[in-house]
């Protein structure tokens, strides 16, 4: 018959028997040590994996700073095609209203040349009429 009591199981074959005591201090100092060795694996595992993964993304990052890098200097260089694209608009505007005003000075400096001319005529023509008028004055 069975002699094992209702309150104590057997180990059956999913569950791990519980080690038994230890029967001295040797024995109890081994099996903390072995326990302690255990954890140190465990956590070194982790270490390790946690290590590779960043030694991946290391890996990835001088690609993602080129690209980074890229992306930058193509902002850049965008931003100052717009500025030239800018200036040179401004500069054709500003060459426009210079031909403007050369052309509307040329209009002007033909008036003024008439404007002298029809000055000096009608100076002529006072004068000499002063100088007539004198000249008959004088001669009478």
């Amino acid at each position: 018959m069975d002699t094992s009591s209702p309150t104590t199981k057997s180990p059956g074959p999913h569950t791990a028997a519980a080690p038994p005591e230890p029967r001295s201090k040797l024995e109890y100092m081994f099996r903390a040590m072995l326990v302690e060795g255990d954890e140190i694996i465990s956590r070194s595992e982790q270490l390790v994996k946690l290590l590779n993964t960043a030694a991946m993304q290391l890996q990835t990052l001088p690609a993602a700073v080129r690209k980074a890098g890229s992306i930058v200097q193509d902002q850049a260089a965008s931003r100052a095609i717009v500025k030239i694209q800018e200036a040179t608009s401004q500069v054709d505007d500003a060459r426009r209203q210079l031909k403007r005003a050369s052309e509307a000075l040329d209009v002007q400096r033909g008036r003024n040349l008439w404007a002298v001319g029809i000055v000096a005529l009608g100076s002529g023509l006072a004068g000499g009429l002063v100088a007539a008028v004198v000249m008959l004055i004088a001669l009478r």
